[in-house]
């Protein structure tokens, strides 16, 4: 996965907004939106969104990140199971992403 800086990515509290290195598209994700993209491609293992930062970074931002990241995890587990109740991603498992 690539770092993200400020000109390729921005996130913001519900997503990332990110510009393609390959044809400059903007695409935006959520931690809703990479789980159903992993479910059409019936990945095994399924990782949730992330909100990485570039180090050295500031403290705010570093916890800002962590706070970020830990909020987009929750939504995505919620989702998932959410998922599974109506059939969808059963077989498939999700992890987080831990950087460090």
């Amino acid at each position: 996965m690539r770092k993200l800086d400020k000109k390729n990515g921005k996130p913001d509290p519900n997503g990332i907004t990110f510009k393609s290195h390959i044809d400059g598209s903007m695409h935006y994700f959520t931690p809703q939106s990479v789980l159903d993209t992993q479910y059409q491609l019936n990945s095994d293992i399924m990782m949730i969104l992330d909100d990485l930062v570039a180090l050295p970074n500031t403290k705010e931002r570093i916890e800002l990140s962590i706070e970020r990241t830990t909020q987009w995890a929750k939504e995505a587990i919620k989702y998932h199971k959410e998922q599974q109740k109506k059939g969808i991603g059963l077989k498939q498992n999700i992890f987080a992403i831990i950087q460090g």
